[in-house]
Parts: C-alpha cells; sequence; structure tokens
C-alpha cells in the first residue's frame, strides 16, 4: 500500500531505526505512530510500531498495531510472529499458539516460529504438541544449538529422558558452552538418577556464566542429590546473591540446612523465603517439619494450616499434621490426614508406610501390617536376594523357613520375639542376621540354625532344600493378629552365664552401692536425627543423682565424652567400663546388661537389649511411638516400662515420673 504524499516511507523507517539503535525508543514509538495516523494505509508503520512497543513492554498497544497491520496484509508471517510474542509477554498463551499456528501455515520453513510456538505450548502443558513443534525446528535447522536445548527441556517434561539425554547433548555438541544445553543436561541426568554426572556438566554451566542463577539452582539441587550438602549450600548461597529477592532459592536453601542439622540457619532461610512469599503452601510444611524437629508442636500445627488453607491437597502438610495429630492421641483424624494425602499422591511410599503408626496405635493391626509392607517399596530398603516363595502365613509342617534381619539390630531384636512360633511350626528353621547377634540367638534358641548375615547370602541360605522365606519384619503379620497374642515372659534371650557373673563382680567391686542400673543416653544419630526423642543431660539429672544407686554407663562414640564430663561437673555416680567393644561385641553387652538390676534410657537399641535379657528396663519415649501399640508399655518386650513424654513437651515431667519409679524399684532391692 501507498503512504500519503507528505509521508516518505522508506525516511520514517530510516529515522525510527536510527531512534530504536540510539535507545530513544520512546522517540521511535511517537515517531511511528505519528506516520501511522498520517498515512493509515502504510502496513509498515503499524507493523513496526508494534516490535517498537513490544519492546517498550506496551504490550496492549503492540497487540493493536500488529492487529492493524495483519487486516492489511494477511499473509505476512512476521506480523503473526509478532503478534504471538506479544501475547506471550500477556500471558495469552492460547492466543499466542494461534498467532503462531497461523505463522506456521504462512512460513512453514521457519524453524524459529516452530521453536517458540513449541516454548509456548509447553507452558500451557501440552507437551506432545510442544515436543513435535521443537522436532520441526531441528528438523528445519540442525545446527542450531539452542533449538535442541529447547528440545531436550520438553522431551524431560514430557518423561522421554532418554531422548531428552540425545537432544541436550546435541546441543552441547553442536556449541560447548551453550549453557542453555548444560543445564537443560544436568536436569536431565538428575531426572535419570545420574547426580555425579549431573554435577560435573552443571559446575561447567556455572563456570561460564557464572551470573546465571538458573546454573546455581540446578547445581545445588544435583549436589543435594549427590549428597554433598556442604556444597549444595554453598551453590545456593551464590544464587541468593545473585538473585536475594527468590523466594525458591531461601526455601530450598531452608530443607538443606535443615538436612545438615543447622536448625537456626535453616529457621532463618525459611522465614525469609515466606517473607518473600507468605502463602506458599510447600515452603510453609517444610518449615512446619523444622519446626517439629524443633519441639514446637503448636507452631508447626499452625504452618500446616496456614498450607492447608492456600492449598488443602498439599501433600506435606497433610502428611505432617496427620504426624502432629497422632502424637496428640487422635488417631482416626491422623489416619484420616494420610488417606488424603494418598489419595493426592498415591506413589507415595512414605505417606503408605506413615499411615501405618496410627492404625497400630489404634488397634488396627491388620490394615497397618499392611501399610507397613511399604517399605519395600523404598528405595533405600531392598529386600534380601532369596529366590524362596515368601511365607505369609501357610502350613510349615515338615519344611524348612529362613527368616532374615531386615533393619537394625534394636528392630531385629522387636520383631525376632517372634522366632520361637515359627520353631514351633517348621520343620526347620534358619535365622540370618548380624554377626553381632549371632550368639545370643544361637544359645537362646538351640533349634534354631543361625547364620550370618554376609554379601551375598552364605551358600547354605539358597540351597533347594530351603523351601520358604521370610523378612522377620512380616513375621508379626502373621503371629500378632492381636494383643492376646503377644509374649508374656519379660526373658527374651538368653546371656552367657559366666560372663554376667564376671560383670555382675567386676560392678560389685569396691562399690558402696549395690543397686546397678544401665544407662545410656543416645544414639550415635542422635546429634543429628531425630533429637527430639532425646532427652539431654540436663534432663535426666532427677535420675542420675539418685544417691543409693550406681549407675553403669552403657554410652559409647561420639556421645561418651559429654556424659563424662556431666557426670564429673555434677559428681554423679556412674561407673565408665572401657573394657568391652560396646558397638560391636553384642553378646558381651547382653551380659553386662543382665548384670545389672535396672536400665534406664530413651527408645534405643541399649534398652531393647537389656529388656530382651529380663532387665527390668524404663524406657523415656515419644507419646506416639507405634510399637506400644496403643498400650501403656511395649508389649513385644514386657520388661519394658514405657513412659511417655506429654506431646507439648518438655521431658521434666517424664523424667520426673521415671525418678520416682525407679526409687520404688530400687527401694525393694536396696539392703535393708
Amino acid at each position: 500500500m501507498s503512504a500519503s504524499p507528505d509521508i516518505n516511507v522508506d525516511t520514517v523507517l530510516a529515522e525510527a531505526h536510527v531512534d530504536r539503535e540510539a535507545g530513544r525508543l520512546e522517540d521511535a514509538e511517537i515517531r511511528l505512530a505519528a506516520a501511522h495516523a498520517a498515512a493509515p494505509t502504510a502496513v509498515e508503520f503499524p507493523a513496526h510500531l508494534g516490535s517498537v512497543r513490544l519492546a517498550l513492554g506496551q504490550y496492549e498497544g503492540a497487540a493493536k498495531a500488529f492487529r492493524t497491520a495483519l487486516a492489511m496484509a494477511p499473509e505476512a508471517s512476521v506480523l503473526y510472529l509478532g503478534l504471538a510474542t506479544t501475547l506471550n509477554a500477556t500471558e495469552d498463551f492460547e492466543g499466542a499458539i494461534v498467532a503462531f499456528q497461523s505463522a506456521a501455515e504462512r512460513d512453514p520453513a521457519n524453524p524459529a516460529i516452530f521453536n517458540n510456538m513449541g516454548l509456548t505450548l509447553r507452558r500451557v502443558g501440552q507437551h506432545e504438541e510442544a515436543v513435535n513443534a521443537l522436532r520441526k525446528a531441528t528438523e528445519l535447522a540442525p545446527d542450531k544449538a539452542s533449538f535442541h536445548a529447547n528440545l531436550a527441556r520438553v522431551l524431560q517434561d514430557d518423561g522421554q529422558l532418554d531422548a531428552a539425554k540425545v537432544a541436550a547433548e546435541t546441543a552441547v555438541f553442536l556449541d560447548p558452552d551453550s549453557v542453555d544445553g548444560l543445564v537443560n543436561l544436568g536436569c536431565v541426568l538428575r531426572d535419570l538418577d545420574r547426580p555425579n554426572d549431573a554435577v560435573q556438566v552443571l559446575r561447567q554451566a556455572a563456570m561460564i556464566s557464572s551470573d546465571l542463577p538458573e546454573a546455581w539452582l540446578n547445581l545445588g539441587l544435583a549436589l543435594r542429590d549427590d549428597g554433598d550438602i556442604d556444597k549444595a549450600i554453598q551453590a545456593f548461597g551464590i544464587l541468593i546473591s545473585l538473585q536475594p529477592e527468590l523466594a525458591e532459592a531461601h526455601a530450598n536453601l531452608g530443607r538443606m540446612l535443615h538436612q545438615a542439622f543447622r536448625y537456626a540457619e535453616a529457621e532463618a532461610s525459611y522465614r525469609t523465603a515466606l517473607k518473600l512469599r507468605p502463602e506458599d503452601p510447600r515452603t510453609l510444611a517444610n518449615f512446619a517439619s523444622l519446626l517439629l524437629d524443633f519441639d514446637r508442636i503448636d507452631a508447626a500445627e499452625k504452618a500446616c494450616r496456614l498450607a492447608l488453607g492456600f492449598d488443602p491437597d498439599c501433600v506435606n502438610a497433610l502428611a505432617n499434621l496427620a504426624g502432629i495429630q497422632s502424637e496428640q492421641g487422635d488417631y482416626a483424624e491422623a489416619i484420616r490426614l494420610n488417606v488424603r494425602a494418598m489419595e493426592i499422591a498415591p506413589d507415595n511410599i512414605q505417606i503408605q508406610r506413615n499411615v501405618a503408626d496410627p492404625l497400630f496405635l489404634s488397634g488396627y493391626f491388620a490394615q497397618a501390617w499392611q501399610a507397613y509392607d511399604y517399605r519395600w517399596h523404598k528405595i533405600e530398603r531392598p529386600r534380601r536376594p532369596f529366590p524362596q516363595e515368601e511365607w505369609t502365613g501357610g502350613d510349615m509342617t515338615g519344611k524348612s523357613l529362613l527368616v532374615w534381619a531386615e533393619q537394625g539390630i534394636g528392630d531385629t531384636l522387636v520383631f525376632s520375639t517372634c522366632l520361637q512360633d515359627v520353631i514351633d511350626r517348621a520343620g526347620r528353621v534358619l535365622f540370618e542376621v548380624d554377626r553381632r547377634l549371632v550368639p545370643l540367638y544361637a544359645r537362646t534358641f538351640p533349634d534354631l540354625h543361625v547364620v550370618a548375615r554376609d554379601d551375598p547370602p552364605d551358600a547354605q541360605l539358597l540351597a533347594l532344600d530351603v523351601d520358604l522365606q521370610c523378612p522377620v519384619g512380616s513375621l508379626p503379620a502373621v503371629l500378632r493378629p492381636a494383643l492376646e497374642d503377644f509374649p508374656t515372659d519379660k526373658t527374651f534371650l538368653t546371656v552367657d552365664a559366666e560372663r554376667r557373673a564376671h560383670w555382675r563382680d567386676t560392678l560389685d567391686d569396691n562399690n558402696a552401692q549395690p543397686v546397678k542400673v544401665g544407662f545410656f543416653w543416645r544414639s550415635g544419630a542422635a546429634n543429628r536425627e531425630f533429637i527430639r526423642a532425646y532427652p539431654s543431660l540436663e534432663d535426666w539429672l532427677p535420675v542420675l543423682s539418685q544417691p543409693v544407686v550406681e549407675f553403669v554407663s552403657f554410652q559409647y562414640g561420639e556421645n561418651i565424652e559429654p556424659l563424662k564430663r556431666f557426670v564429673d561437673d555434677n559428681a554423679l555416680n556412674m561407673r565408665f567400663v572401657d573394657t568391652i567393644d560396646y558397638f560391636n561385641d553384642l553378646d558381651d553387652v547382653a551380659a553386662m546388661s543382665a548384670a545389672c538390676d535396672f536400665f534406664v534410657g530413651p527408645v534405643t537399641t541399649n534398652c531393647w537389649i537389656s529388656a530382651a535379657v529380663g532387665v527390668p528396663t524404663l524406657v523415656a519415649g515419644l507419646p506416639d511411638e507405634w510399637l506400644t501399640l496403643g498400650t501403656a508399655n511395649l508389649p513385644w518386650l514386657p520388661a519394658v516400662e514405657y513412659i511417655r513424654r506429654s506431646p507439648e513437651g518438655p521431658w521434666q515431667e517424664t523424667i520426673a515420673r521415671i525418678a520416682e519409679r525407679l526409687n520404688s524399684l530400687t527401694a525393694s532391692v536396696r539392703p535393708s
């Protein structure tokens, strides 16, 4: 179309170009708008006006200009491309897709159209269509690294990880300095469970573009996946220095600091994230997890309920709130919340397992054991490689059964209280167990063939004459369907009588206090995990300061020195025996436990050992310990008296009750 005789199109466009090159976008916009008003039939003016307004962020005006130009030149693909870009900027993605499609119809050989259309389709979740568009872009421009990088991203979204890896590798091959290609390749490698490879690739991206937040974000996540929490925290520190207002960065840093047990710093990061984005349900739910570790139950519950107010389907908030309700004794509500979380996230194995706890505490044992079986779906809980059919309760007359320990020493002690039942039912029973426990079980069960656990397993356990196998944690589902099916004998394991006598003589030697009470403060992991499950040494003082008792330390590892200092500082009567390997020689630990009159401590393996050998054991524990099965004590080990802490804490009231109970027990054995 022609312009007005008074308007020279080429001159106006040249002047507008000079304005744009000089950064005077407003001048260019004024110039082109005036020319368009003076020559409304010249398509060049609204076409260029749309581009200038787009650059200025005047999206409504830009869209109007492009549409005006299209009315005059409906076959101009470049105008549809400009309109699509403008609509993208206003988040009118559906309108943008229609414009991209119109552009593609008119210029099907233009790879940029298909690239941009693919990215927009990705934003609206049309993954298959996005993949098709970006594949077309890479076919039209096979040497364009950025197109392959974008294809990798949408293939990853679509779950086509192997194809995404190939596309990202192609991008990096075409341009070794393609940061998008490297970042996308790193993200794909993370999804392929190759975190170490992802770290290497993402480090390269961060080196090339050290000011790119996306590189540091994904590098931090890859380092976390690779188990290098300290370096992950450093990466997120750099990310935050680049984007201090990025709430996601502070939230992720909070999670990592929590994982590193740097609680105060984690709380500060979460609070910053919530200040920037106070309505983020995921951050609120994760913050609640941290608050639970602090024993701030009320604050954790408030955070969960806030999260659910913003997103009723927030799975982490539902799961955390379920745990809180269980601890407060509302097992029905805990079950309801867990079931709701499972409906939303049926593939979340941890939640499937978690619902078992309130079911156990409510007495719904059959359903609880079904949920407990979900432990096998965890990656970190592989089954042993035994080929035999699993025993689930059928007749075993004349058959051989292999029982194998599946978890730690404490759980093995608890679940193996079912061993005598299967010994009575089967023709022969083999028990694969931690080497440290072999003497105890061999002595206790003469008819049991006890084999030390090895990897690979001992060949005799794979032999054809072994008919059935069963993990020890699955025995109770068959053998303990109701509370009346649990043992009543307080002594479960038989110690070496000579070693017990030796330890009693040792403990009685040159000490005026005849009552011996074993004590274990906390496990080696307690400084880092489950800290709220362990009273502090200061909490234990009313127990440990009883004047007519000699306490015997069973503590070892990193927590022994703090205990010794505490004993010295408070002039307590506690014996430390350094002639025993408390970690490896569990048979002698059991004998020394049996030489004590009583035992006190939190929920730890040492308490289960002392109870298993028949020593009255006072255990300080949290209110929702599922092993109590909703009873006052521990049905598995009748020698345990389980003394619960209140949901709100602190431990002082619980410890006072233990002190009172211990004083009552020791009175019965003290000389008159």
